[in-house]
């Protein structure tokens, strides 16, 4: 705009300048003045050439020159619109970036808070981790406690194993030697039962034999000296009382043995 408005400006002044020797020529006609009028008017005419010579110099040049200014002008303005169009790109990427901060600050607040909320959590899992460690330790003293103390209770009820298969061991020799002893000692009844059968049939006949022997030597004697013949003892019948008292002791103690034996197999059958 400013371009056309100086090479207007020119053009108009490059006419009115070309138009001046013309003009003048019309007011010579007219004009009734002298010569030397005349002359100074070819003097002014050469002079007007020269400065339309100048004048059209000076013309070109600022044409030269507005024009040059005029891309000087045009790259300025593309330069600007080129800047506007960057400051535009660059508010818009400012405003983004500032979004993008409040965001980044509002995420750095709330991750500062989660990271404030795990670090409780993690000085709440030492603490757990602690009481774990001690409670572990416990533990394990606990199970090496408890481990002494079932290889010992192994140790005694392996012990306690072998004492009981001896004791079982015993207990079986025991009762076959009991049965034994009760078989041997039922057999020893018998056989004493049998033996008492005899000797209460011994004890019958001697006491027939006793009061045959009464009868017999009753008539013999004085009450001071009886069982005599002609004042001397009679040697049969004291060897026959002793024989009678060694019989009735024997009685006595196959009877009181007999009676030893029935109680101890009835203790023992209990």
């Amino acid at each position: 705009m400013h371009y056309f408005q100086v090479h207007s400006t020119i053009e108009r002044s490059a006419i009115t300048v070309s138009e001046l020797p013309r003009d003048e020529p019309e007011r010579s006609r007219t004009s009734t003045n002298t010569s030397a009028a005349q002359s100074r008017r070819a003097k002014n005419t050469a002079h007007r050439a020269d400065d339309v010579e100048f004048a059209f110099e000076i013309g070109s040049g600022l044409l030269n020159e507005v024009r040059r200014l005029q891309s000087l002008l045009g790259d300025r303005e593309k330069a600007i619109q080129d800047m506007t169009e960057k400051k535009d790109d660059l508010d818009g990427t400012l405003e983004s970036l500032r979004t993008a901060l409040k965001q980044q600050e509002a995420s750095a607040d709330k991750y500062k808070e989660e990271n404030w909320n795990l670090e409780v959590s993690l000085q709440d899992l030492h603490t757990q981790h602690a009481d774990t460690q001690s409670t572990v330790q416990r533990l394990d003293s606990e199970q090496k406690r408890l481990t002494k103390l079932l290889a010992a209770s192994h140790d005694a009820s392996e012990q306690y194993k072998n004492e009981n298969a001896q004791l079982q061991s015993t207990i079986k020799d025991l009762i076959a030697k009991h049965e034994t002893d009760v078989a041997l000692a039922r057999k020893h009844f018998a056989a004493l039962a049998h033996d008492q059968s005899d000797l209460q049939q011994a004890i019958d006949r001697l006491e027939t034999e006793k009061e045959r022997a009464g009868r017999k030597f009753g008539g013999f004697g004085s009450p001071a000296t009886p069982n005599t013949t002609e004042g001397r003892p009679d040697e049969n019948y004291g060897y026959g009382l002793w024989t009678e008292l060694v019989a009735v002791a024997i009685v006595l103690l196959l009877v009181i043995f007999a009676g030893y034996c029935t109680i101890s197999i009835n203790s023992n059958g209990l």
